[in-house]
């Protein structure tokens, strides 16, 4: 899967074929932004550490075409990963 990232990573064109994969992090405070303690970007990947982090939710979407240039987003499954656990929901 071939990313297309503008120059200044404001935004990301969808384009049909294509796969979404969305994280979000679990914390401990409940709350799902939390102060990253390190940051390391390599490319369109962002690692960030914290010690508030429990877990991660993942979402997965295929990108379909429609009319007129648009593009939609089916879902296609997600799974929780929480104390290294996995749970499909």
């Amino acid at each position: 899967m071939a990313a297309t990232l503008p120059s200044d990573d404001s935004y990301t064109d969808l384009a049909s074929g294509e796969q979404l994969r969305i994280v979000v992090p679990l914390l401990k405070s409940g709350g799902y932004r939390s102060r990253a303690d390190s940051e390391l970007r390599t490319g369109a990947t962002i690692i960030l550490s914290t010690g508030d982090l429990i877990g991660y939710e993942v979402f997965h979407y295929s990108i379909r075409a429609r009319r007129q240039g648009r593009v939609a987003l089916r879902f296609n499954s997600a799974e929780i990963t929480e104390e290294e656990k996995r749970f499909q929901i």
